[in-house]
């Protein structure tokens, strides 16, 4: 459970407040001493001022007021073993004898002569009283302060955390079949960021199985006919040999069969799909040479209405795709023999007359392939409109140029 942010938060949170407590009474344990150290001197100093003054009016040392002071003429007079420790480490003020407290000042009277005074702290009950009330007041405070500063660590630790497991909660119960959940991506922290990441790899996460989705049913939808028109050909063909007409078809199937995987292929990558400004006019060409060089004896007339410049934007692969589409729907699929391409403005027109007898291999009748040419269309963001009259059948596509 420690592994949880929640938890290490708190752990975090936690350490920090009992280290402030600990520095706080670190700190105010220090004081105390030292204010407690101050107070003695100043004693010692005030003792020492009236000796110095009862020097002046007698001419001798006489010994402090309180009974818990010592007035020592020399140096050797002090007891043997603050002596030692004097000697020892002649800075330090402060010495333990048989369990009291003592402090020692060294002064001088005018002539210079040097005398001591110690005072036992033990003997001062105030200040014990004192001591024992700073030492209580700490520990009280103290702990009052860490207990609340672990609830308030534990509050802060929730209330960081919190936002974190209602994220982590949206993103589990999400299903890709239903809408983005709606996460906190107004926010200007951390979890903002976080959350238009996560909103952001979803979007991409939906695209693409949505494209899976798309991929699935566009070869359900596409490449069962040319597959069932192949494979019952070949079944006619244990019981007979083919003739020329269906070996063409056969052809043809596999023809359209492999422009279609083409199509499919490329609408599922779009990682690979990059839009640039394409001329349509040699596309356009290439796409009636084509058709002109695998039926050279069918007659076929295209009149393309293109200016030289005509660009759009788009993908060069799926435009081609598009024209090779639509111009063979109009060969292979409608009786007439006579094709007019235009473009005018953001505006591709593809027109078929419907009043032609002209025989046509594998005729299938106008409109053949079209679920192809809109996903291609979709897939680019334009528009496209079908529109059939009583002598024509026009495609009308709005691109972007």
């Amino acid at each position: 459970m420690i592994n949880t942010i929640k938890h290490r938060l708190f752990i975090t949170f936690g350490s920090l407040a009992a280290l402030i407590c600990l520095l706080f009474t670190g700190v105010t344990w220090l004081f105390a001493a030292v204010t407690e150290d101050e107070v003695l001197r100043h004693l010692l100093t005030t003792e020492a001022d009236y000796v110095l003054r009862e020097y002046e009016k007698s001419n001798e040392l006489k010994q402090a007021r309180p009974d818990y002071m010592q007035v020592y003429l020399s140096k050797s007079a002090l007891p043997a073993e603050v002596l030692q420790g004097y000697l020892d480490n002649p800075y330090e003020k402060e010495f333990y004898l048989h369990g009291d407290n003592y402090h020692i000042e060294e002064f001088a009277t005018p002539e210079g002569q040097q005398f001591y005074i110690t005072l036992n702290a033990s003997k001062l009950e105030g200040l014990s009283t004192l001591d024992n009330m700073i030492w209580s007041f700490l520990f009280v405070v103290s702990g009052v302060v860490l207990i609340l500063s672990l609830f308030l660590a534990w509050f802060l630790s929730n209330r960081s955390a919190k936002p974190l497991q209602q994220l982590s909660h949206q993103i589990e119960q999400h299903k890709f079949s239903e809408a983005l959940p709606s996460l906190p991506t107004e926010r200007r922290d951390e979890i903002g960021i976080l959350s238009r990441s996560f909103e952001s790899a979803l979007q991409k996460i939906s695209l693409l199985l949505e494209r899976e989705r798309e991929f699935t049913r566009d070869v359900s939808h596409e490449l069962r006919t040319p597959m069932t028109l192949i494979k019952n050909t070949i079944q006619l063909s244990r019981q007979q040999p083919l003739k020329t007409e269906e070996i063409e078809l056969i052809e043809h199937a596999s023809n359209e069969l492999e422009q279609t995987v083409d199509v499919l292929l490329a609408l599922a990558r779009q990682e690979n799909l990059n839009f640039s400004k394409i001329k349509l006019t040699p596309i356009l060409e290439k796409c009636v040479l084509k058709i002109y060089s695998v039926h050279p004896d069918v007659a076929f007339e295209v009149d393309i209405f293109v200016d030289d410049h005509f660009c759009v934007m788009g993908n060069q692969h799926l435009v081609n795709l598009l024209c090779q589409n639509l111009i063979n729907n109009a060969f292979y699929h409608s009786n007439s023999s006579t094709m007019v391409i235009k473009a005018e403005g953001n505006l591709i027109s593809f027109e078929n007359a419907l009043d032609g007898q002209q025989p046509k291999p594998f005729y299938q009748g106008l409109g053949h392939g079209h679920y192809l040419v809109k996903r291609i269309v979709e897939e680019m963001s334009w528009d496209i409109e079908t529109e059939k009259r009583d002598d024509t059948y026009r495609v009308t596509i709005t691109v972007r140029n």
